[in-house]
């Protein structure tokens, strides 16, 4: 149960860093598109955690202590990322009254801000720290031993499920529908 909480919390603080970053740039579409897509899939994360935890036998006091880590591990994330980005670099976020008019000019309201690349950074960390744990993930689901479960004398009994064939071929069928999708 410890790997799967801290795998979680990993991919959890990832949500938050690209919320932060998010946040501290000036496009209003990516933050709408970085806050829309962690609402979409807090919830069964959270659920999907809530469910190995039970399956694991743990207490309900052990359930609510990890639930409300993994609860804090977003908002922590993000606040650490944006008070990074915009005091550690020396920038401080644009805001709509920074471009335009006002007292200053564009160029001195740029000078300010925080560099995209840095928020770029940022995201790519973010992508990243995901895709390693969900391909670690993939990697276990994936391993011949998942095919199989001990049976109550003990011996290994072959699952019926997709077998390694067809988990790869699933695999790699979600890695290209979006695409095709997009084409389309």
């Amino acid at each position: 149960a410890f790997t799967s909480i801290a795998g979680l919390l990993i991919h959890a603080a990832c949500d938050g860093i690209a919320m932060g970053a998010s946040a501290a740039s000036r496009d209003e579409g990516l933050k709408l598109v970085v806050v829309g897509a962690i609402l979409l899939h807090k919830a069964p994360a959270a659920f999907g955690l809530c469910t190995l935890l039970i399956s694991r036998g743990l207490s309900r006091t052990d359930i609510r202590k990890a639930m409300g880590i993994f609860s804090l591990a977003t908002p922590v994330g993000a606040l650490g990322t944006y008070f990074l980005l915009s005091i550690a670099l020396g920038g401080t976020p644009a805001s709509d009254s920074d471009s335009g008019s006002g007292s200053g000019s564009s160029a001195e309201a740029g000078s300010s801000a925080i560099s995209p690349s840095h928020v770029g950074t940022a995201l790519t960390f973010s992508a990243g720290s995901f895709i390693y744990v969900a391909l670690d993930a993939v990697h276990e689901l994936a391993s011949s031993s998942s095919d199989y479960e001990r049976g109550p004398d003990g011996r290994h009994i072959a699952k019926m499920t997709l077998g390694r064939t067809g988990r790869i071929a699933t695999l790699l069928a979600g890695a290209v529908l979006p695409k095709t999708l997009q084409i389309v």
